[in-house]
């Protein structure tokens, strides 16, 4: 849940996926130690920016545990709530909106902390950032390299959620699956755009413009990847709201269960205050 994956898809998102592992607990009590490894992977870090970053990723753990994390089971609460009282519209709307709302919450808690990495961040660093997102778009973009990866994506995402989907829910995906045209192409110029677009900024000690970009991280992406995130929204709404009705029981339940589930894991870390 670093850079790219924090900065350029979702934070929540990333996050939700996380709580999904048994060892989130685990992972989230050495958070400061996992996030350098990752880190250390993308740039190949240097003793001193380690020593640096250290402290900042030990405070914003201690954010997540006051704040962030609070905030978020306020909103699965409330997610948790409108599925309950069958209005799967409604929550589904309420996810959407809130992804966004928690994206930003998380975005500037972590600000200070993002600005301060990137300033330290040297030519050798980017250069190992460009090997490292070269090596890895074909992993991050699998499901835009055909319409039958983008199928298997889908009904993998909507199992996670709501457990094994029966004949008529496939088929309702692969009826209504859609890829763009020269779609992987696209996200692969919008990511090579948005890492320059970071890196210039990162290594001409832009603070002003890296602080625009946490604020609004669309400044840095291409005209064609705008499109296509907004086109891949509306895509996904429109399967979802012709995928619930057909939902049977025990679907709903697991749906209840998962966010019940991500809910428990993110009170585990929280100190009891009583």
């Amino acid at each position: 849940m670093v850079i790219k994956k924090f900065f350029q898809t979702s934070i929540i998102c990333g996050l939700l996926l996380l709580t999904s592992c048994s060892t989130f607990s685990f992972v989230f009590e050495r958070l400061d130690w996992f996030a350098l490894w990752r880190l250390d992977s993308m740039f190949e870090l240097s003793d001193e920016q380690e020593a640096l970053l250290q402290p900042e990723l030990i405070e914003l753990q201690q954010w997540m545990r006051d704040e962030g994390f609070p905030t978020t089971i306020e909103k699965l609460e409330a997610l948790l709530a409108l599925w309950d009282e069958e209005k799967p519209e409604a929550a589904y709307l309420h996810l959407m909106s809130s992804l966004d709302e928690l994206n930003q919450l998380y975005l500037n808690a972590m600000e200070d902390q993002v600005v301060k990495f990137s300033l330290s961040l040297t030519k050798e660093n980017a250069q190992h950032y460009r090997v490292y997102t070269d090596d890895k778009q074909e992993d991050w973009f699998e499901q835009a390299s055909s319409l039958d990866a983008r199928i298997d994506d889908d009904i993998e995402r909507l199992e996670t959620w709501f457990g094994h989907l029966n004949d008529q829910q496939v088929s309702i995906i692969e009826r209504m699956a859609s890829l763009t045209e020269n779609e992987l192409q696209i996200r692969i110029d919008n990511l090579r755009t948005w890492r320059e677009s970071f890196l210039q900024a990162a290594l001409n000690r832009d603070t002003s413009l890296i602080r625009t970009w946490l604020n609004d991280l669309s400044i840095f992406w291409t005209e064609e990847y705008t499109l296509l995130k907004q086109h891949n929204k509306q895509q996904r709404q429109a399967l979802l709201f012709e995928l619930f009705p057909t939902l049977t029981l025990k679907q709903k339940h697991h749906a209840h269960d998962y966010v019940v589930d991500l809910i428990d894991k993110l009170r585990d870390v929280i100190p009891n205050k009583s």
